[in-house]
């Protein structure tokens, strides 16, 4: 405990640096609170086997991209046609078209792999809740975004762009990091 302790005061003395020059005023005590809690996501780490608030943001942002059974349907043909449909016991388990990990339609989401924890591990549940926050207030930015670049990547044989998922998750840990959480 007086380690987290430690920690939280130095995060809370550089953002208060920061807040100060930036901005003039020192920060409040609800701002100190909600900035503990941001430190305290990133060291989260994502288990939805046993850890069913992090199942249930993942099935959020799962309905973020597939709202329903007909789309799901319909971007799973257009990744089965393009070559990226997983082989084995990934494609079996989709059979359904519902949300289930792994699927091949996390990497359609811009996800590495087939499973997205392996990916969120990196940017620990805050970067979860960060993809979650930007796919459910901006969702026709998000999807412009992703197919943009998944179009971009096919087109040059993968070489240029970026996954949507490993990017948004990358720029939280890179936020993070700006202030030594």
């Amino acid at each position: 405990r007086p380690n987290k302790m430690l920690s939280a005061y130095k995060i809370l003395a550089k953002v208060s640096d920061f807040l100060t020059i930036s901005t003039g005023r020192k920060p409040t005590a609800i701002e100190c609170t909600q900035l503990q809690a941001v430190a305290s996501l990133i060291k989260t780490k994502i288990n939805p086997d046993t850890e069913t608030d992090q199942l249930q943001l993942l099935k959020q942002l799962w309905l973020a991209f597939y709202p329903d059974e007909q789309f799901v349907e319909s971007c799973l043909a257009d990744t089965t046609a393009h070559g990226e449909q997983a082989v084995g016991e990934c494609a079996q388990q989709q059979a359904s078209h519902s949300f289930t990990i792994p699927s091949p339609l996390w990497k359609r989401m811009g996800f590495q792999r087939s499973d997205p924890v392996s990916d969120i591990r990196g940017g620990g549940e805050l970067s979860l809740r960060c993809l979650l926050f930007f796919a459910t207030r901006y969702p026709a930015l998000v999807t412009e975004m992703s197919e943009r670049q998944r179009q971009r990547r096919r087109t040059s044989g993968m070489q240029k762009g970026y996954p949507w998922a490993a990017a948004g998750i990358n720029v939280s840990r890179m936020v993070a990091e700006c202030f030594e959480l």
